[in-house]
């Protein structure tokens, strides 16, 4: 078809209708609502970013498959509609950003690892990664969806407009933050799986820490300004040794029911604009043996332990539920 006739990489295409052959000619288009997907097809890390598509490179419509355990690199400005790291069922990806590329997704988030069997990888090594939000509002990372997954930070600027989300279904995340900067709306560590989230050597985290309605069980729900849950129905550990966490909102250490959270800060600096809850309705632990951890909330022990050898902490107030403990 003339590319003249098409446009959205063939989403509309113009026509012409006649009622009486050459007479009452009338343009008209249609557009049609369908997935357009693209998939790497090469497996080796070293292959050229352009010429490895199965259908043309991605674009704002696409929704962009990395599944048959190669590596893409991306070093240029690069947009999409939804990235999807590891679908295949029984392999995985990698994507990496380097300092020259930027990766831009329009909404439709990016998953690392959709099957339980597939491993997905993605580093961001400098330049940037955003992830705007869609018609819903939503624009969301997943890292461990059902299968195994890694994010790597190491420079650059990532910018989620939703959520991060890790481990959601029995799967395993890690989280290795050791520079640059991640911005995301609410985090939860540990949906359903296990989740390990190092920050590290100056990485800054922010999490703005909007207004969602948490279900405290099957009859109640509260809305709350939550930022960080640090496991919220799995395990979760996250590890501070350098760099800033800063959540305007609240954090809960193991938040619902059978849960188990651990926050371990060794370094850096962490601050805490609403309540810091330690074991919400799960087994929470929060250590501290060096670094600045500031509330300017309330500090709750509740279904957990605190224990503080080192550092600087500072509360707006306190409070020890009965059979917590403080050491």
């Amino acid at each position: 078809m003339n590319p003249l006739l098409v446009e959205g990489g063939g989403r509309t295409v113009y026509f012409t209708m006649s009622l009486w052959d050459p007479y009452d000619v009338y343009l008209a288009k249609a557009t049609f609502d369908i997935d357009f997907e693209t998939r790497w097809d090469a497996a080796l890390s070293s292959a050229a970013f352009d010429a490895n598509w199965s259908h043309g490179l991605p674009t704002d419509e696409h929704r962009t498959l990395v599944d048959n355990g190669g590596t893409v690199r991306v070093s240029a400005a690069t947009v999409m509609r939804e990235m999807v790291i590891g679908s295949d069922v029984s392999l995985g990806g990698a994507v990496q950003v380097s300092p020259s590329g930027s990766l831009t997704t329009g909404g439709g988030g990016v998953v690392l690892s959709r099957t339980s069997t597939s491993e997905a990888e993605l580093v961001v090594a400098g330049g940037r990664l955003e992830i705007q939000a869609d018609a819903n509002g939503a624009g969301d990372m997943i890292v461990g969806e059902r299968g195994p997954a890694t994010f790597t930070l190491t420079a650059g600027e990532t910018r989620l407009a939703g959520n991060l989300t890790s481990a959601v279904f029995g799967s395993r995340a890690t989280i290795e933050h050791s520079g640059g900067t991640l911005e995301a709306k609410e985090l939860l560590l540990g949906g359903e799986g296990q989740s390990d989230y190092a920050l590290s050597s100056g990485g800054v985290l922010t999490a703005r820490g909007l207004m969602v309605l948490v279900a405290l069980s099957t009859a109640s729900a509260v809305p709350s300004r939550i930022g960080l849950v640090i496991g919220e129905r799995g395990s979760a550990q996250y590890t501070i040794s350098d760099g800033t966490l800063d959540v305007p909102g609240v954090v809960w250490i193991a938040g619902q029911g059978g849960s188990q959270g651990e926050l371990a800060i060794e370094g850096g600096a962490v601050r805490v604009g609403g309540d810091l809850v330690v074991g919400q309705q799960g087994q929470g632990v929060l250590t501290q043996s060096d670094g600045t951890l500031q509330v300017d909330g309330r500090l709750r022990v509740g279904n957990g332990r605190l224990e503080v050898t080192g550092g600087d902490l500072t509360v707006g107030s306190y409070q020890q539920d009965t059979g917590s403990t403080l050491e």
